[in-house]
């Protein structure tokens, strides 16, 4: 072994060495733990890490690999999980992230643990911990728009509606541009006809991603649709609801099923559409899926459940709404980070208009205290590592 490891339980867990393996196992609510010390400084480490699980239910969860960082007196910084990637359906997982060391930092400690592993076992390879340098900078310009709708009849004149505020858009040089559902109202057309076409054109003029909603005509079917359009005016993606109000069973609109995520040139993006976000399943299937970004299009008023799906998921939420009547409320724009806060809101205004915000998909967002003790802990990956699926219905 390359590092000296010591095993820990609580309540019964069981821990062994064989050549360079390490092997959990214990009884069924047992908690164990491999731990090892390691002198550190410098700026940023990698950590990288692979298991096999064996008769394990939700081993994402079941299985932890921890970084966690001390000062010289020993007190801990910070301690933050590495969400694992699944490589089979036979129970291999990989674990591989880049870390920020902290100030102060004059050790850290790697942390390998099996919980509740019902008549189960894990067996580690020995992770390899190297210095490295930063990782490459992910930072995305990401507008949403805010459209009045419902005063303005006819394609025509709504493209131009468009038209005129992609102008305004494009010397913000954004990276991503997002708008509201039902952009033209009920117009129906297919995935190759004039709006996503519209949003191809605009996409090419702000060498921009375009997200647009439209009500998709496939001849036999109608959805409701969101579209993914990349820089050079391509079709990337589309993601139909899943979740229709009565209101739009009853128009004749059919369901979409699945929910797919998008790579980018600076995140992984997935869409849902307004009634979408009252249901958890969705943005958290998204996220399961890789998700970083969520886009909602929406024309309803949902705040309370954004606020909630973000920090959840710790993942970035983009939502594009609409003034949809004349004498309605109207709900704004706006952008939550990871941990839930509002960091952009196009305001209550009654006018076409936008507002954006610069994302760093690099940056990590702690919590004093949040599960890990007394210290910083990461929500964002906290919740992915430590919800427990196996006992929701």
């Amino acid at each position: 072994m390359k590092y000296n490891w010591s095993f820990s339980s609580p309540n019964g867990g069981k821990g062994r060495e064989e050549a360079d393996k390490l092997i959990l196992s214990g009884k069924p609510l047992s908690y164990g733990i491999y731990s090892t010390d390691i002198p550190l400084t410098g700026s940023w480490v990698h950590l990288d890490a692979c298991c096999e699980t064996e008769n394990i239910i939700s081993p994402e969860t079941a299985v932890t690999v921890m970084l966690s960082f001390f000062r010289d007196d020993k007190t801990p910084i910070r301690r933050q999980y590495i969400t694992p990637k699944q490589a089979d359906n036979c129970g291999k997982l990989i674990y591989s992230r880049v870390f920020e060391i902290p100030e102060e930092t004059a050790s850290c400690k790697i942390e390998l643990a099996l919980r509740w592993p019902r008549s189960g076992s894990v067996t580690f390879n020995e992770p390899e911990l190297t210095l490295c340098s930063p990782p490459d900078e992910r930072i995305a310009r990401v507008v949403v728009t805010h459209f009045k709708q419902g005063v303005t009849a006819g394609q025509k004149a709504i493209h131009e509606r468009i038209g005129a505020l992609v102008d305004k858009i494009s010397v913000n040089k954004p990276d991503l541009v997002c708008f509201c559902e039902m952009l033209q109202g009920l117009e129906k057309e297919p995935i190759d006809g004039p709006f996503v076409k519209l949003l191809s054109q605009s996409a090419i003029k702000c060498n921009s991603y375009m997200i647009g909603n439209f009500m998709e005509d496939t001849g036999d079917e109608m959805f409701n649709t969101s579209v993914l359009i990349d820089r050079t005016g391509k079709l990337i993606g589309k993601y139909r609801k899943t979740h229709l109000p009565l209101s739009e069973v009853e128009m004749g609109i059919s369901p979409g099923d699945t929910y797919p995520v998008f790579e980018t040139d600076f995140a992984k993006v997935g869409m849902l559409i307004c009634w979408d976000t009252s249901f958890p399943g969705v943005i958290g299937s998204l996220c399961k899926n890789g998700a970083e970004l969520v886009v909602n299009s929406t024309v309803g008023d949902f705040w309370q459940h954004e606020t909630a799906r973000a920090r959840d998921n710790g993942v970035w939420l983009a939502t594009a709404g609409a003034h949809r009547l004349e004498n309605s409320h109207i709900p704004p724009s706006r952008i939550y980070d990871p941990t839930g806060t509002l960091v952009a809101s196009t305001g209550d205004g009654t006018t076409d208009t936008f507002t954006y915000i610069d994302i760093d998909f690099n940056k990590c967002f702690y919590q004093f205290w949040a599960s890990v003790g007394p210290c910083d802990g990461e929500p964002p990956s906290l919740f992915k590592v430590e919800h427990r699926p196996e006992t929701y219905d």
